[in-house]
């Protein structure tokens, strides 16, 4: 509970462990010695209801044996990950659900808010119907992300026209717009 510090400063002694460890706090967690775990799979979890700042370095988590390490937090912004080398970034976690990726990463609670629209012109040849063909740049992605670049794929190829008569302004809608973890 409140703030949690793993090592002392001055000591070069870290953890070092030979199976699953965990280490947990409801508060922040700061790392000011490394954590060595060793085993398959995930041997290495961290969870922090506040802040996760490493100290460390690069070497801060480390798993022998060919596991991962993870790290659970709230949100990206308020982390100082310290030089970490992740393989990903998985936002929108709910509790008691698996990490959907693999190799060491960071996994948030807070998801982050992104908007998707539709841009650009879309035109089509009169045939009397009120389908609006959609191209991949017709689709715009806006919205905070913790520094990642954002990629939208499987987004729906046809809208609507406002009504099926010919002219120019019109407004062209799309269903099935969604978003999940990225």
């Amino acid at each position: 509970s409140g703030s949690s510090t793993i090592g002392t400063v001055g000591s070069t002694a870290g953890i070092s462990t030979s199976g699953a460890t965990t280490v947990s706090t409801t508060g922040d967690l700061t790392l000011s010695n490394g954590i060595t775990a060793s085993g398959t799979g995930t041997p290495l979890t961290v969870t922090t209801g506040g802040a996760f700042t490493n100290n460390v370095g690069s070497g801060a988590l480390s798993v022998l044996s060919g596991g991962r390490w993870l790290v659970y937090s709230q949100n990206p912004t308020n982390d100082t990950r310290g030089g970490l080398t992740y393989s990903f970034k998985q936002y929108g976690y709910s509790s008691g659900s698996p990490a959907q990726a693999t190799g060491n990463g960071f996994v948030y609670t807070s998801a982050p808010n992104l908007t998707i629209t539709l841009s650009g012109a879309v035109s089509k040849t009169y045939d009397k119907s009120a389908t609006a063909t959609l191209a991949s740049n017709n689709y715009t992605a806006t919205g905070t992300v913790d520094g990642d670049s954002v990629s939208l794929i499987g987004m729906p190829t046809s809208g609507s026209y406002g009504d099926q008569n010919s002219g120019t302004g019109k407004t062209v809608t799309v269903t099935g717009l969604s978003s999940s973890n990225i």
